[in-house]
């Protein structure tokens, strides 16, 4: 079974485990229309587009108030290399689910594009889906320029989407790039402790920044925070 058709069971489940009828009812709907996309003619191009953009946009507020997606459903996604599937939202779910879709009717050359286009118009919750999501995608390795501008985000859900419990990063960003994430993490107060994959990537150009950080912050009679601490004793951590 493909991660797309896995989440589509787990929350089609999920409309069947919610007491409120009314609710279950809008979340089969918006779900029927999204399976909708897949039959779509390949020719049909700017239509599936704006329908995977309007589909994608509502879709917190179709799904908002079913139950948690089957334990089943979540370790599949953890094999799948998704973290913490339990920290996201039903929107998220719902969101990886189209995106999967979508790209599924597309060819390899126009994924970066039409997931880019996605990411820019999308509100914070979707830019934050789309990056939880980069983990499930096809050919991953295609991401990382979706992933980059997660981390210069200035909005913390969108940059912990990509920073926290997230193993895209370890897995695909480059040197420069992760080393970048972990120092804004520090400069925001955003737990380094969620960084998957933070002691493999802890090289010495790495140590040396975050010491150069830290006696920077020790000149400015600033506090040391613990995480700066533990970088630079390079301490692991069961989720590091």
């Amino acid at each position: 079974m493909t991660i797309a058709n896995t989440l589509y069971a787990g929350l089609l489940q999920a409309t069947e485990a919610c007491s409120a009828e009314d609710k279950a009812d809008r979340a089969k709907n918006w779900l029927a229309r999204c399976q909708q996309i897949i039959t779509r003619p390949a020719s049909c191009s700017d239509d599936l587009q704006h329908s995977v953009e309007h589909h994608f946009a509502i879709a917190q507020r179709r799904l908002a108030g079913l139950p948690s997606l089957p334990a089943k459903t979540l370790d599949t996604l953890r094999g799948a290399g998704v973290i913490a599937p339990q920290q996201w939202s039903i929107g998220d779910f719902g969101r990886a689910l189209i995106l999967l879709h979508a790209l599924s009717l597309r060819p390899s050359v126009e994924y970066l594009r039409f997931v880019t286009r996605l990411y820019r118009r999308g509100d914070n919750t979707e830019q934050q889906a789309i990056l939880r999501s980069l983990i499930l995608l096809p050919e991953p390795q295609r991401w990382v320029s979706i992933a980059a501008e997660g981390c210069r985000s200035n909005v913390a859900i969108v940059f912990e989407a990509i920073a926290c419990d997230n193993a895209y990063p370890e897995r695909f960003l480059c040197e420069l790039n992760f080393n970048q994430l972990v120092l804004k993490a520090l400069f925001t107060g955003t737990s380094i402790r969620r960084i998957a994959g933070l002691n493999k990537r802890l090289t010495p150009t790495l140590k040396r920044m975050v010491a150069d950080y830290a006696s920077e912050r020790r000149a400015a009679k600033r506090q040391v925070s613990d995480d700066l601490n533990f970088l630079l004793r390079g301490i692991e951590h069961e989720n590091v």
